[in-house]
């Protein structure tokens, strides 16, 4: 299940109680440090502890095999909003591939990470951009 250690609280849904540190099946073309998380070019991700997310978005329930994966798309479609990763629709798609990867290591079932896979490939792309 989740190896992210969290609670529910603050101006987002989620709020990290201890550092994640995971590696992502890709990396960034240059290493990305900023005031709340790493990512390096193989992939090394490290969330500051304190951070606060969204959770599952949409008609998604929030339960625990879906906040890792949460918590990771939610950082990098951050990553995008905030400039941080571009071009957009490249790492979106990498961005949406890690989130399935992330359910599946939490067993999430087979069903349940198609269908929200589809979701953020459908709705996405709203979350990904600055507006």
């Amino acid at each position: 299940m989740s190896t992210c250690v969290y609670e529910k609280a603050g101006s987002k849904k989620y709020r990290l109680l201890e550092k994640y540190v995971d590696v992502l099946h890709f990396g960034y073309s240059s290493d990305i440090v900023n005031a709340y998380c790493a990512f390096g070019t193989a992939g090394q991700l490290i969330i500051d502890e304190g951070y606060e997310w969204d959770g599952p978005s949409g008609p998604a329930i929030d339960t625990d095999n879906f906040m890792d994966g949460s918590l990771v798309h939610d950082l990098l479609y951050q990553l995008m909003r905030e400039n941080w990763m571009r071009p957009v629709w490249k790492y979106r798609m990498k961005a949406d591939k890690e989130m399935r990867i992330q359910t599946k290591k939490d067993d999430m079932s087979f069903v349940r990470r198609w269908y929200t896979w589809a979701g953020v490939r459908l709705g996405g792309v709203f979350a990904a951009r600055r507006w």
